[in-house]
Order: structure tokens, then C-alpha cells, then sequence
């Protein structure tokens, strides 16, 4: 289930910042290319997903009925900020807007909220939501095999290739993107990687081990910087 542990700054990134001189500073335009919706479009990419597990059977995809549910939770939570509209300023299409409002009743202490008439504890809400985040933002041709491989994936091997010959050990990448993208190619292509902003341990990509995020900082590593 998704959580949202406190976050830190690697003490030890202080020591490799006079060394990354190129900083990448990536936003949604970057994952656009392999299909990734930007923040606003979220609500049409989730009725897209949604419609797709609306037609598997959960008895043989166990995890199907898990993502129904979290949808569901998203969806009634969208709704109430929807109603919401005419008091604040507030775009219920876009992920980022909802996910605050979830985050900001948490800080403040509202410990239930009620959902198309039924009351739930705001932190199953808030994990729901972030749940159905994570199932979206991992929706890439590269990660889901039900899409097949893109001409664009060819495209971010070449560049991530481009980076791990010519500027490794100079670079930074800072992204807002919640996907897996750098990480998938940069996995893909054995470029070493840290986060300097401890939220994201032990990421696994596919079945397999990642055997190239770092513990801690080193020199032939890229700190990847993942803001949101």
C-alpha cells in the first residue's frame, strides 16, 4: 500500500554537490512521449485504467479488485472535491489538486471523512488515492507488457546512453514526475543512481532486483532529486 514516510536529505550529498555542474530538471513533458498522462489529464487516463480492470476477472488477478477499490476511492474523493469547485479554486481533473486536498486533511488532523454516505478514516482514504497514483504512473510501454515496445523507447536508450558516456560523475537529475522512467532506463542502461531525498528505498522494477540504485552516494552515481 502506498505511505508517505517522512522526508530527509542525504547528509552525504552535500559532499558530491560541487561535482554536478549539468543539473536535468524533468517534468511531465519528459515521460509524455511513452504515454504517461501530464497531472491534468489524470482523471481521463484513470477512467481509461479503470475501464480496462473493469474487465478482468479478480478471481484469477487477485491485485485487480485491490486497484477497483482504490479507483473507487479516488473517484467519491474526486467527487466531493468536484462540489468543492465553486468555493475554491480547485481543477478536480488533476491528480496534484486532489492529493493535496487528501494531504492537507490528514496535517490537519481530520481523522475521517465521509464518501458517497459512507464514513471512512482519512489515512485508508489518503493510501487508497496515493494506491491508485502509483497504479497510473506505473503505466509505461516499458513497465506494462500489455502495451508492447515503442519506437520512443528507443529514444530514451539512446539519450540515457548519451548520459552514461559523456556526463557521468558531472550530472543531477531533478524530476516533479512520479513515474518509474529514469529509473527504468537508467536500470536499463546499469547507470548507477541515489535518491538525496530519502522517500524512495528499495524500488524494484519488474520481478527482478534493481541492482543499480544506490544506498548512498558515490561518485560514479547519479543523484536523482525526486520532488513532489
Amino acid at each position: 500500500m502506498y505511505s508517505h514516510p517522512t522526508t530527509s536529505i542525504n547528509p552525504e550529498f552535500k559532499h558530491f554537490c560541487k561535482d554536478r555542474d549539468i543539473v536535468f530538471f524533468l517534468g511531465a513533458g519528459f515521460s509524455a512521449d511513452l504515454g504517461l498522462p501530464p497531472m491534468k489529464d489524470f482523471q481521463t487516463a484513470s477512467k481509461t485504467e479503470y475501464d480496462f480492470l473493469s474487465q478482468e476477472d479478480p478471481r484469477k488477478k487477485p491485485a485487480v479488485q485491490l486497484f477497483l477499490d482504490s479507483y473507487k476511492f479516488y473517484a467519491d474523493f474526486r467527487e466531493m472535491v468536484k462540489r468543492a469547485e465553486k468555493f475554491i479554486k480547485v481543477d478536480p481533473n488533476n491528480i496534484e489538486d486532489i492529493f493535496c486536498i487528501a494531504e492537507s486533511f490528514l496535517n490537519s488532523g481530520i481523522l475521517a471523512q465521509e464518501l458517497n454516505g459512507t464514513k471512512w478514516h482519512m489515512q485508508d482514504v489518503y493510501q487508497h488515492i496515493g494506491f491508485w497514483l502509483w497504479k497510473i504512473y506505473q503505466q509505461c510501454p516499458s513497465l506494462d507488457d500489455r502495451k508492447g515496445k515503442t519506437k520512443e523507447g528507443a529514444i530514451y536508450e539512446d539519450f540515457f546512453g548519451f548520459l552514461k558516456e559523456h556526463m557521468l560523475g558531472r550530472m543531477a537529475i531533478i524530476t516533479t514526475n512520479y513515474d518509474l522512467v529514469c529509473e527504468y532506463y537508467m536500470n536499463k542502461k546499469q547507470i548507477k543512481l541515489f535518491y538525496p531525498i530519502s522517500r524512495f528505498d528499495d524500488i524494484l522494477l519488474r520481478k527482478q532486483k534493481n541492482f543499480y540504485v544506490e544506498s548512498r552516494a558515490t561518485l560514479d552515481s547519479v543523484p536523482l532529486c525526486k520532488l513532489h
